[in-house]
């Protein structure tokens, strides 16, 4: 997950989640990547909840990525000889 603005100050915070969560600073452009950085988190991030206090408005970008996986069909993909079907993802 990246999380960048176009200003970043002291006023500029968010939390995890919940308001009651801890407050972080975002006074530079944040770079969570892998299991050890994001697990630096109270908890999984499913919701960011931003405060702006720096008294101007700003533009933030989040960008969160996630390990690929490649659908198997039957046109192409040849499934892995130890593949079962409670392992197939779920697509929405």
């Amino acid at each position: 997950m990246v999380i960048s603005s176009n200003t970043y100050g002291d006023a500029l915070t968010y939390k995890i989640n919940v308001a009651t969560a801890g407050l972080i600073l975002l006074d530079a452009k944040q770079f969570l990547v892998g299991n050890g950085a994001i697990g630096l988190l109270d908890q999984p991030p499913e919701k960011l909840l931003f405060t702006n206090g720096l008294g101007q408005e700003v533009s933030i970008q989040i960008i969160v990525g996630r390990q690929a996986i490649t659908p198997f069909s039957s046109a192409g993909s040849k499934q892995p000889e130890n593949w079962t079907e409670k392992e197939s993802p779920q697509w929405p």
